[in-house]
């Protein structure tokens, strides 16, 4: 809490501290990778259910 005020917010500000992963690489998209025929899948499922509400919606609206 030492910190506080103007003081201690210009001291945090030019203050340069150490980062813990500066020096590892960001591996999450090399290691999941999707494959064509999984978005596939999900491309044909979600425009089913896009097709299917809008069914929907145009049948609600032609009996109400």
């Amino acid at each position: 809490m030492s910190n506080q005020g103007l003081k201690g917010a210009l001291e945090q500000y030019w203050t340069i501290e150490p980062k813990a992963r500066l020096h590892r690489r960001n591996t999450y998209f090399e290691d999941a990778q999707v494959s064509n025929m999984d978005a596939l899948r999900f491309g044909l499922l979600v425009s089913t259910i896009a097709i299917g509400v809008i069914g929907f919606w145009s049948v609600l609206g032609v009996i109400l």
